[in-house]
């Protein structure tokens, strides 16, 4: 500390120093100044009275003027003393240099007087320079003296220093010399505190090499397992929507069903590895709690019924500030261990606020739990049945992973059970501020509106789950179109216009994220939604960050294209295709038709056709209205059959779409549209340029 001190004293000094040698230079530097100007002016003098210059003799005038201010500003006094002969000097040569302001003054008035004026303009620079010149060479002798004066007492300085600094070392070298004999009756235990650090350094990085293999394992399973299983799931699902009879059906319900507790494992396993290495993140923002209870009573009602059960749910209007998505995950498990472990009864579903908390509460009239077995049912891997005969499968991970989301949310979780009366699973959680609002929610079934047209591009490397999105979609009555890597979804997004992009993160060639961030850069607005097996949060994230609007983990099913639909597509921004709006024919087949038939026999049988495809639209309207699939199907059918004979492929084409529909689904309308287009125009025997044919 005391050389820093010293060093800092030093430095102190030396820029001292540095500050007085600048004005010096400057005081030296004006005197210097002043003495040159003042021979300018008698030089430009002289030549003026052959040259006849007298401007030249103003302005060298002017410059040797402006020098005064610096003789005059009292940097002199300020170094050499306010009685110092330097200071008179500077006095005086300015008060010489101002005699000259009447003469000057008088020739810019009157050039022509020069001549007259010469001798005392003359007479004057020459005394002015002889001052200017008397103060250069004092300037520079008492500098000179100043400098050998400082020079001594920096020398005096540095001996002062030197001193203090042999001190110090002295004093350093004792305390050395009595710290080394404290060093080496402890060397001894630093050497094994050192080897024992390493040691335990090898098991840590050991320990987080395993932690990383796991996790990137875990990661890798992910990936692997979902992409097969979402075909699986989604292929069920277009199974589901087909002409199946009760045997098929239960058959295709049962491979769902292993489906879902497929991906209920996986999930499990996959949220327990985020938990324990601490990646879950905690989101809290105000939500509305039917916000929270609607999609799981959509989820879980339907289970409910098909187990028999009675599902209700009672929860106050308010909104919470809280993790939506975390309460969710939570209540889901709840629910669902609540549903499979009860045989007959009721599941009950209760919120309630106490103050700027929230209590949920999962009641059921199952078996009930005794005191001894709820005190391990948060444990990891833990079941109450864990016998290989058990009636249930599953991880033992639910509660647990329940147990730590809670305290993620700085909540509580408990059970309450009476054996033979059922069980109440609880948690509380900070839940404020709390506000009430009004309920308005809807607990029917997730579905697009009547009506709803879209146009999707689906873009996955896999061919399997490529196509179980576009059968679903197809479906849905959508308009979809599939890719296969990044660049022909840009390649796709050049020529059509699309409504919404359902974007897989790891393709060939290009992945979703790179494809994701060249179309944000050019331009590109629509909604993008990353499509993946991948159900990290770190996904999630790279998703949004890479441009994309959402992200949704696969198996695709048609519940999670429905809300991604109603979403992120209104019907004001459906995309305008390419295609027109006016209906497409085979103008080749036509005109064979016309040459083989005759004209007037063509026109005579599209009239007949436009008449009768109203009465089938009909047809098909009623066959809807009264629920009969047979039926609708083969009157679209017959109607496609007569537009292909006639060439209209427009007809066909979207008669073929809607049979591809679920009953609830189909619109007639879209079928109608064209049916009027070539009903409207009359036929004429040659198509105009420019026109559309019909």
């Amino acid at each position: 500390m005391l050389t820093s001190v010293i060093w800092l004293f030093v430095g102190l000094n030396e820029r001292q120093s540095a500050v007085r040698a600048s004005v010096r230079e400057d005081m030296v530097w004006a005197a210097y100044q002043a003495d040159r100007e003042a021979a300018r002016l008698i030089e430009a003098t002289r030549d003026a009275l052959t040259s006849g210059d007298v401007a030249l003799v103003s302005k060298r005038f002017d410059l040797l003027y402006s020098r005064t201010q610096l003789l005059a500003q009292g940097s002199y006094a300020e170094m050499f003393g306010a009685s110092s002969a330097v200071q008179d000097l500077a006095f005086a040569a300015s008060k010489r240099i101002r005699d000259l302001v009447p003469a000057m003054d008088g020739l810019v008035a009157d050039p022509s007087a020069f001549g007259s004026r010469y001798d005392d303009i003359l007479q004057r620079a020459n005394t002015a320079r002889k001052a200017t010149g008397d103060l250069l060479v004092a300037t520079n002798a008492a500098i000179n003296l100043v400098r050998l004066t400082e020079r001594e007492g920096q020398l005096a300085t540095y001996w002062r220093i030197g001193t203090s600094v042999a001190g110090l070392t002295f004093a350093l070298v004792l305390i050395v010399t009595l710290l080394g004999g404290q060093l080496f009756h402890i060397s001894r235990s630093g050497r094994e505190m050192e080897l024992l650090s390493r040691r335990n350094a090898r098991i840590a990085k050991q320990a987080k090499s395993a932690s990383a293999a796991k996790s990137a394992f875990l990661a890798t399973m992910s990936h692997e397992i979902r992409t097969p299983l979402n075909g699986i799931i989604g292929m069920t699902e277009l199974l589901r929507t087909s002409r199946l009879d009760a045997d098929q059906i239960h058959q295709v319900e049962t491979i769902r069903h292993s489906g879902d507790m497929l991906l209920d494992v996986i999930n499990d396993i996959l949220d327990y590895s985020k938990l324990e290495a601490g990646a879950v993140r905690f989101e809290p923002k105000p939500v509305d709690l039917h916000e929270v209870f609607e999609p799981i009573e959509r989820m879980l009602l339907p289970r409910a019924e098909s187990a028999g059960l009675q599902l209700t749910f009672q929860y106050p209007g308010v909104r919470v500030f809280a993790d939506a998505n975390r309460l969710r995950q939570v209540l889901v498990n709840l629910i669902g261990n609540a549903i499979k472990f009860t045989p007959a009864g009721t599941v009950e579903v209760h919120a309630n606020v106490f103050g700027e908390r929230l209590r949920l509460e999962v009641r059921d009239t199952g078996p009930g739990i005794s005191s001894e077995d709820s005190r391990r049912l948060f444990r990891e891997f833990s079941q109450l049945d864990s016998s290989s005969t058990r009636s249930f499968g599953g991880t033992g991970l639910g509660l647990a992973i329940c147990r730590r989301l809670v305290e993620v949310m700085a909540g509580d979780i408990g059970v309450e059970s009476v054996v033979g009366k059922g069980s109440t699973f609880w948690l509380d959680i900070p839940a404020g501020p709390i506000a009430e609002v009004a309920v308005a929610s809807s607990r029917g079934q997730l579905a697009l509106p009547n009506g709803f047209h879209a146009r999707v591009l689906v873009v996955d490397d896999n061919a399997i789950n490529r196509d179980v999105a576009l059968g679903l979609l197809q479906k849905l009555g959508v308009v979809a179109e599939g890719a296969a890597n990044g660049r022909e979804a840009i390649a796709s997004t050049e020529v059509s216009n699309f409504d919404l992009i359902l974007m897989d993160m790891q393709m060939p060639q290009m992945d979703g994220l790179e494809a994701t961030r060249i179309l944000r850069a050019s331009g590109l607005t629509i909604p993008i939604v990353g499509l993946t097996a991948n159900a990290f949060e770190s996904d999630r994230v790279a998703c949004i960050e890479a441009g994309m609007d959402d992200h949704v983990a696969k198996p695709v099913t048609k519940d999670k294209l429905v809300s991604q639909l109603s979403k992120h597509v209104r019907a004001s921004d459906v995309a305008t295709t390419t295609e027109p709006t006016m209906a497409a024919v085979d103008e080749d087949y036509q005109q064979g038709l016309k040459e083989a038939l005759g004209e007037e026999e063509f026109v005579r049988l599209v009239e007949e056709f436009v008449s009768s495809s109203e009465s089938m639209l009909l047809q098909a309207e009623m066959a809807i209205s009264e629920g009969l699939a047979d039926e609708l199907d083969r009157t679209l059918h017959t109607l496609k059959g007569a537009a292909l004979t006639l060439g209209f492929r427009s007809i066909a084409e979207a008669a073929q779409a809607e049979r591809s529909k679920e009953l609830g689904l189909v619109a007639v309308s879209n079928i109608r549209a064209f049916c009027v287009a070539i009903s409207t125009p009359p036929i004429s025997k040659a198509p105009v340029a420019g026109a559309p044919a019909y």
